[in-house]
């Protein structure tokens, strides 16, 4: 499984076309398969897209470039130096399970900032993406997460993890959740509805569980402090929050 995120998710759509041309669902693939295949398809697709935006406009090609530019084009080491620091600005998440390991379930990453290079996250276990990402890990360290946890601890720590990460420009309140479970045969998918089970049920209880604001006897006692006198009391009057649908 595959999850994308970026300012500009297009590329990612080619590289998922590509990879499921050569790793079927059909077809079982190792990790390291998995890595090399989304790796050399990632390294393509930046590939072309630097050459249409450097090399297109001026009529040339990656191949007379790579074989003429040296002797031809006075911008040729400029050029060459924006290719190297072209980064498509995405990252991915791949989540899978292969049957030769043990555990059997692997999660890596693969970035701009790491020049597509896949990262594995065995270590802590788990993995988030996208603006709400450091949000979403934060609170993953925090609960103790890892591959030892039950199942069902699971689910909820990374359900809170993304409800956490909302706090993040560009993270909406909506979730789709899906557990993939592998019985060393067979790869399942349980989806769970977001309505129904996540906005009734789970959130209510990250909302139960999520760091307080201070409360009036807490604000008495800061408005108390003899070192702090002079400076202006706080407010008891709190907004209560709520929950965007």
């Amino acid at each position: 499984m595959m999850m994308l995120s970026g300012n500009d998710i297009s590329p990612l759509l080619d590289l998922a076309d590509l990879v499921r041309s050569e790793l079927p669902p059909t077809k079982e693939a190792s990790l390291e398969t998995v890595k090399e295949v989304m790796q050399r398809n990632y390294e393509l697709i930046r590939i072309k897209r630097a050459e249409a935006t450097y090399l297109k406009p001026i009529g040339w090609t990656i191949e007379r470039f790579s074989k003429e530019g040296n002797q031809s084009l006075p911008n040729y080491e400029e050029i060459q130096a924006r290719f190297g620091e072209y980064e498509l600005d995405v990252t991915i998440l791949v989540a899978g399970f292969d049957r030769t390991l043990s555990p059997p379930g692997k999660i890596f990453t693969m970035s701009g900032e790491h020049r597509g290079i896949p990262i594995r996250c065995d270590i802590p276990g788990f993995a988030a993406v996208g603006s709400g990402g450091i949000g979403a890990e934060y609170m993953l360290f925090f609960r103790d997460v890892s591959e030892k946890i039950p199942i069902r601890k699971a689910v909820y720590y990374a359900l809170e993890a993304k409800y956490f990460g909302e706090q993040a420009t560009g993270v909406g309140p909506r979730t789709d959740m899906l557990v993939l479970q592998f019985d060393g045969n067979a790869m399942r998918i349980a989806p769970i509805n977001d309505e129904k089970t996540i906005e009734r049920k789970l959130i209510p209880i990250c909302e139960k569980l999520e760091p307080q604001e201070l409360g009036n006897d807490e604000v008495d006692v800061l408005n108390s402090l003899r070192e702090l006198k002079g400076l202006p009391d706080l407010p008891k009057k709190r907004a209560s929050k709520t929950r965007k649908k």
